[in-house]
């Protein structure tokens, strides 16, 4: 029998930071641990705990196993390892059987921008300097270049009927409308996601968790953002995530 441990996964234990965005801007470093002293995040903003750690217990799991299989297959030398379909099977066949925890503290840089109802944030890995951003769009200069763009592309397209056919034009321009259309959509789903926890496994349960102590009321999903009062602002927050084996 061959045993062995899965370190390294860490999941944000915030419920107000999304987890697409810890995903983008981890791993961490935990080679060099200290222990706790609030010293660390005097005149800092440090975030507190609010997401159990067996909200991502089952996740855990199945990273842990995925990770047994590939690992497998690259100390066999690259053979190709098949997995069972089943869950169950997959983790009975694995033995993977619980999880530890911890507490830790990692650095992360946010720079937030607001203009009106909109707001964008950059998040920055206080490591290792990943990235994940939301870019601020600017409407003046947006629909200045569209215009400018457009003309150009009126300009040049306005002599191809001379060696293409109209219906060859129309056919083409129907399929980069269908493409552009896509990329779009796709675009403005994971903004929506992003900023309403669509799937951010910490967010879900503490509303739950708020849901649950409250009256019953009735089902349907309550809209809207949380306000920020600054326009522009950069700080450094201690963001806490759980460290799990």
């Amino acid at each position: 029998m061959v045993g062995g441990t899965v370190k390294g996964m860490s999941y944000d234990a915030s419920s107000s930071f999304d987890d697409s965005i810890a995903r983008e801007i981890s791993p961490f470093d935990v080679t060099d641990q200290k222990n706790f002293n609030e010293a660390y995040i005097a005149g800092f903003y440090s975030d507190r705990l609010s997401t159990p750690p067996e909200t991502y217990g089952d996740t855990v799991e199945e990273t842990a196993i995925d990770a047994f299989y590939s690992g497998i297959g690259e100390r066999a030398g690259g053979v190709k390892v098949t997995a069972p379909r089943d869950y169950s099977e997959k983790k009975m066949q694995t033995g993977i059987n619980g999880y530890r925890y911890r507490v830790d503290l990692f650095p992360v840089w946010f720079l937030t921008w607001k203009n009106r109802n909109r707001v964008a944030y950059s998040v920055m890995n206080g490591q290792t300097g990943k990235l994940s951003m939301d870019i601020p769009v600017n409407k003046k200069a947006f629909f200045t270049v569209s215009g400018i763009m457009t003309a150009v592309l009126f300009i040049i397209l306005s002599f191809i009927p001379m060696f293409i056919l109209p219906k060859t034009i129309s056919l083409i321009a129907a399929v980069f409308l269908i493409i552009t259309s896509f990329v779009f959509s796709g675009e403005i789903k994971k903004i929506y996601y992003r900023e309403n926890h669509i799937y951010d496994l910490g967010n879900v349960h503490f509303r739950k968790g708020k849901q649950e102590k409250k009256k019953p009321v009735s089902s349907g999903r309550k809209k809207g953002m949380s306000k920020v009062s600054a326009l522009l602002f950069m700080m450094v927050v201690i963001t806490i995530f759980l460290k799990m084996d």
